[in-house]
């Protein structure tokens, strides 16, 4: 994919948070002949693209095109039968087999962050620890420095009031927030964000694209996320009409697409 810049967007000056990458603009991921099959139904067909690095991409098309399998791929969430794939430093070549398989999709894990639709909280822990749970498990994080690191997220994402919340205690905005926070906790250089927006209504929406806003343009982190509607309007596009990426054939009058936004210089709403 092919980035142009247009007059009145203007690229944001190297973040210098901590999750800054120093590297912005280059190729963070890229995807090549990609192909997944459910049996018979083969949902991938050979996709090819990149997104570099410091991006926000949004994937639009009709629900059953394929979307949110291709970003479920990216983690492997779901396995492709096909192709190659590498996000950062790590490549996967999909279908090998073996120990050095296993340990490049657990690498290429680690560097994404995944934000779902349904939010995929515990139901029985607080903010704090729903946030904490992940890197203390998988990276062996102690407690103290896993919830230190917690709560200094969920203030960034503005819940320094609702830490010691449960899922039950908060509302759907909020739950979100808490699941941004937790996609942050690994510093990915990438969040996957499948429908972020789907169950929240407009105040809470436009709430997630001014976080997202704030988190691509301070801590540099690129975004790729899927909607089945044209619901990001409100952010520019930056690189002209879109680019058709997943086979036109999936829907007669609307085919999937990649549009890169570049977010403007005021909040949203």
């Amino acid at each position: 994919m092919t980035v142009h810049e247009s007059d009145d967007i203007t690229t944001p000056a190297p973040a210098k948070d901590e999750y800054a990458s120093a590297k912005s603009g280059d190729v963070l991921v890229k995807v090549e002949g990609l192909h997944k099959y459910f049996g018979k139904l083969h949902v991938l067909k050979g996709v090819d693209f990149e997104v570099r690095r410091g991006e926000v991409v949004v994937l639009i098309g009709p629900s059953g095109s394929g979307k949110s399998t291709l970003l479920r791929c990216l983690n492997f969430l779901e396995e492709p039968q096909k192709g190659t794939l590498r996000i950062d430093d790590v490549t996967v070549k999909c279908g090998s087999h073996g120990k050095e398989y296993t340990e490049a999709i657990k690498a290429m894990r680690l560097k994404c962050g995944m934000v779902f639709q349904e939010f995929n909280l515990f139901p029985h822990k607080s903010a704090t620890e729903n946030v904490m749970e992940a890197p203390i498990l998988v990276k062996g994080l102690s407690k103290e420095a896993g919830a230190e690191k917690a709560r200094a997220l969920l203030t960034k994402v503005g819940l320094a009031d609702r830490m010691d919340y449960f899922p039950s205690q908060i509302s759907g905005g909020q739950k979100q927030r808490v699941a941004i926070g937790r996609a942050l906790m690994n510093r990915p250089p990438i969040i996957l964000a499948d429908e972020p927006t789907g169950n929240l209504d407009t105040e809470n929406t436009e709430a997630v694209y001014e976080l997202f806003r704030d988190i691509n343009r301070k801590w540099g982190t690129t975004f790729l996320v899927v909607t089945h509607g044209d619901n990001w309007a409100g952010l520019r596009v930056r690189n002209g009409p879109p680019q058709p990426t997943l086979p036109r054939e999936r829907s007669v009058s609307v085919s999937s697409f990649f549009r890169v936004f570049q977010f403007p210089k005021h909040p949203i709403g």
